[in-house]
């Protein structure tokens, strides 16, 4: 049976992404109307660096373990807001099941969402946009299993949106931790923007019956799971 080798959870937040010495641009609205308390604490540029520092340290020492587990395959666990998912169709959960994906490695635009601000669009270079290799049999290994375990995953044998790529909450974890993008991955939609939303208590069951399936895959591949979360923002409609 194939080995659960490692899990690793971690933020995709877009503060990741920039230079610490922007992050002071969001730090500048708490003073705006209707924003903040005029008492909120703001932190220094200073304080904006170190913690900017750590944040990329730990990164680091993620991409470190997951190097040292040796995967031969990745499952990665994110959001999609509205990048493929639509007011037309959006699924509890979905696994994508295509042989390769593609997107920005960070995202479409440059900086972080700024009110009443036109952000510039990346091109699609190799510094921007990468493709991978996905895992078609363990998807739909993953798919059977789970609804033979209660659950009802959509299955997304291509993007509905290939333009835009597949969603950041896949790609900005990978590109941290596998900027190759060299191992297959299986990417797993959570719904975790329009309501209704799983309980947490179905995510749990959730992560319980993919422990089954990998131990369940008939292989001695080493497979890492990857949870991609990100901070809520005053309005999670802002296009990340």
């Amino acid at each position: 049976m194939a080995r659960l080798c490692s899990v690793i959870a971690t933020s995709h937040s877009p503060f990741l992404f920039v230079e610490g010495e922007r992050w002071g641009q969001i730090r500048k609205l708490r003073g705006l109307p209707g924003r903040y308390a005029a008492d909120a604490p703001v932190d220094s540029a200073e304080q904006n660096l170190a913690k900017h520092a750590r944040c990329a340290a730990a990164l680091a020492e993620l991409r470190a373990q997951l190097d040292a587990a040796r995967p031969d395959l990745l499952i990665v666990f994110g959001d999609d807001q509205q990048e493929q998912f639509s007011p037309a169709n959006t699924p509890a959960l979905a696994v994508y099941a295509g042989p390769e994906f593609a997107g920005y490695r960070i995202s479409r635009f440059e900086g972080v969402p700024l009110p009443d601000t036109v952000r510039a669009e990346r091109p699609r270079t190799g510094e921007h946009w990468a493709a991978g290799p996905g895992h078609p049999e363990f998807a739909r290994h993953l798919t059977a299993g789970l609804v033979l375990r209660g659950f009802e995953p959509a299955l997304m044998e291509s993007l509905p949106e290939p333009d835009e790529g597949m969603s950041h909450a896949i790609m900005r974890p990978l590109h941290c931790l596998r900027p190759g993008f060299d191992v297959p991955t299986v990417p797993v939609f959570v719904n975790c923007y329009r309501g209704p939303l799983p309980t947490a208590r179905r995510c749990y069951k959730l992560g319980r019956a993919v422990r089954e399936l990998i131990e369940a895959w008939p292989s001695d591949e080493r497979i890492a799971v990857i949870g991609s979360g990100e901070i809520g923002r005053a309005s999670c409609r802002e296009r990340v």
